[in-house]
């Protein structure tokens, strides 16, 4: 059989044999089509048809019995190319709006990925037939080449308010709504411990950087630490290594490590950022922000500097050795969102690996840049459509991820934010139903954790989150690509 799409709004079906016209499709169950069809495919058993058209959406229908089965909306512009792949499991989409859509066939879902790449109409897209490779072609006059990959892990919790990797990768560690800690070794399944504390709400636990130990931060106030060695395999423990760390007056919304896992700084309700030996648990300083809560506290990578996002619209960082406030920093302009009265602020605050860059995640559905050294703005990251909970540099740099409410992680070079007043994602990884409250790389960086609302966790590859772009100047403008690619090296 041949499928053919029009600019007279059908979609026909030929015998391929005999050239006898076989069927004719017109739309959503036999309506009238409005604007025109650019492309039309067979998935790979010729069990369903798919078509992306004018209309901004791609449709699909059942060969068999001619009715109209699903919808596929969500690009902004029209849809000019199509691709299947995996085995009738994955639809790629390429779109005049700039992007390709890879989309899940067998649940009814928002895309995988949305790759954002391209500065022009996509006017073509298709998978190798192994799946692995994903190429795209453009009127931008560049042709790419992605490596395909599908979120690798993914485990059910009450709520994740926060997930991170243990200090050699082989654990993640997610706080829920629950009032735990859970920690699973992702690449088996295996769900390794519970950390429980009283009946307080477990709102951020962590490992430090060499996987020895365990910070959790409660909403009654409690800072706990945990021997990560000393932890009974398959069972719930609330054995701590220390006693509760008490320093804070309310909620604590989030501690870290110190690079050289000497310390631990926390984050609270009450308005201080306290830095604790992580030994033996003694305050060694406490920061105080007299405006509102800190919602957020970092280490710069030599300890010297501790950054927090503030509830007041502020981040500020402080010099250790002196005490004292070294930088207030906030955004030139911010867009309030609109679903709110209240001024934005701050959600999120980390270093980047050299320490040369604070970064801070923000309720204005951006994510903001600055020098560390002297605070000069550097710029935005944009593209989402909802608050920005959390941001985290790639261990190498090269990368920013960032978590948003809009269910969306979008991944960033941080070579173009570094160098632009604004930029958008490479892409987007739609696999959350509801607000996206952390992201995480894995100290090797070839994974990203993500915790949500929807109650999962969610682990993906991390090189550009198993994509590996490879884009290539071409002499005319790119109107098709075709699926002799090579076999991609070192497939995760």
């Amino acid at each position: 059989m041949i499928v053919s799409a029009s600019q007279d709004n059908t979609v026909k079906v030929w015998d391929a044999a005999t050239g006898q016209l076989l069927k004719t499709y017109l739309g959503h169950d036999e309506g009238h089509y409005h604007m025109p069809v650019h492309t039309a495919r067979f998935n790979q058993w010729d069990t369903q048809i798919y078509c992306g058209g004018s209309d901004r959406s791609v449709q699909s229908w059942d060969l068999s019995t001619g009715q109209f089965t699903r919808d596929y909306p969500g690009h902004l512009m029209a849809v000019y190319d199509i691709a299947i792949g995996g085995a009738d499991l994955y639809m790629a989409s390429a779109g005049a709006d700039h992007t390709v859509r890879v989309w899940p066939l067998q649940t009814n879902r928002a895309p995988l990925y949305t790759l954002a790449t391209h500065t022009d109409a996509v006017n073509s897209v298709q998978f190798s037939r192994n799946t692995r490779l994903l190429a795209t072609a453009s009127s931008d006059k560049t042709a790419e080449v992605w490596q395909f990959t599908i979120p690798t892990y993914s485990a059910t919790i009450e709520k994740g308010y926060h997930a991170g990797f243990s200090g050699g990768g082989r654990y993640v560690i997610c706080a829920d709504g629950a009032g735990q800690a859970h920690i699973w070794n992702w690449r088996n399944g295996e769900h390794h411990n519970h950390l429980l504390h009283d009946s307080a709400i477990c709102r951020c636990a962590v490992y430090s950087h060499d996987g020895q130990s365990i910070a959790t931060a409660y909403n009654n106030g409690d800072v706990c630490l945990w021997k990560a060695a000393s932890l009974p395999p398959f069972q719930n423990t609330s054995q701590t290594s220390l006693p509760p760390l008490r320093g804070h007056h309310g909620e604590v919304y989030t501690v870290e490590f110190s690079r050289d896992n000497h310390c631990l700084v926390s984050a609270g309700e009450d308005g201080k950022a306290i830095v604790w030996n992580a030994i033996d648990g003694h305050v060694l300083e406490e920061y105080t922000a007299k405006t509102g809560p800190l919602l957020c506290a970092a280490f710069s990578p030599d300890s010297s500097q501790v950054a927090a996002a503030c509830r007041d619209g502020s981040v500020r960082v402080w010099n250790r050795i002196s005490s004292r406030l070294r930088l207030t920093l906030s955004p030139p302009q911010r867009n309030p969102p609109a679903s709110e009265q209240a001024p934005s602020f701050p959600t999120c605050v980390a270093f980047s690996p050299n320490g040369k860059v604070v970064m801070s995640a923000d309720n204005d559905h951006h994510a903001y840049l600055w020098e560390a050294k002297s605070g000069r703005y550097i710029g935005a990251l944009a593209g989402h459509a909802g608050a920005v909970a959390w941001a985290s540099f790639s261990p190498d740099g090269a990368e920013i991820a960032t978590a948003s409410a809009d269910g969306t992680v979008g991944v960033f070079s941080a070579e173009e934010a570094f160098t632009h007043t604004s930029v958008k994602p490479l892409y987007f990884i739609h696999n959350h139903v509801k607000e996206v409250n952390s992201v995480a790389f894995s100290p090797d960086g070839q994974w990203i954790t993500t915790a949500s609302n929807d109650g999962t966790y969610r682990v993906y590859p991390g090189t550009i989150a198993g994509f590996v772009r490879k884009a290539r100047e071409i002499r005319a403008q790119a109107t098709t690509v075709e699926a002799h690619l090579p076999q991609p090296k070192n497939h995760p």
